[in-house]
């Protein structure tokens, strides 16, 4: 399965994948105080950037099906995984931006179009390469509004240095394999 790994502002970073696929957003969260995993589908018209952000969840979820019946539903996943889009990381505040990991959530998706349409999209808007602990990673993509921030592969342990290239590079969608 595919994967897109981002440094993108969580609010453009929602807006761009609700723009390109539609659906509404789920959230996950972990709460031992409150007993554990839950799924919180917020009001329609709700903020989902902003509302990842201060809401302290771990993962989102992008539903063209259908949402979480309550916050112990836990058959959400296994139930609409062919309509979800699975966004981890992207963690935020004004100085740190935690690595976005994005991904379909089952093989037999029915959003690989719209994904494969959100990936060219990301393409044309972001630059692409990392360091990481002074190892490239050209694969990884970032918009340049992240270049001052404090970046991260990790929100609770942070780990190794990751600087945006000196050279940036438009990212290329990579050629698709001839049969």
């Amino acid at each position: 399965m595919s994967q897109i790994l981002v440094f993108m502002l969580p609010d453009h970073l929602f807006e761009l994948l609700r723009e390109e696929v539609g659906g509404r957003f789920a959230f996950e969260l972990f709460d031992p105080a409150a007993g554990g995993l839950q799924y919180i589908a917020p009001p329609a018209k709700a903020d989902p950037g902003a509302n990842y952000v201060r809401g302290g969840y771990r993962a989102a979820y992008l539903s063209t099906g259908g949402l979480p019946k309550g916050s112990r539903d836990y058959d959400f996943l296994d139930r609409e995984s062919e309509q979800l889009i699975e966004v981890r990381g992207a963690r935020s505040n004004k100085k740190r931006l935690e690595l976005a990991t994005i991904r379909v959530v089952s093989k037999k998706s029915k959003l690989k179009k719209q994904f494969a349409a959100f990936k060219k999209r990301l393409t044309t808007t972001c630059n692409a390469g990392v360091k990481l602990d002074g190892h490239p990673y050209p694969d990884i993509l970032w918009e340049p509004d992240v270049e001052q921030l404090e970046l991260t592969t990790d929100w609770e342990s942070p780990s190794g240095k990751v600087e945006v290239m000196s050279t940036p590079v438009k990212a290329k969608p990579k050629p698709k394999p001839k049969s």
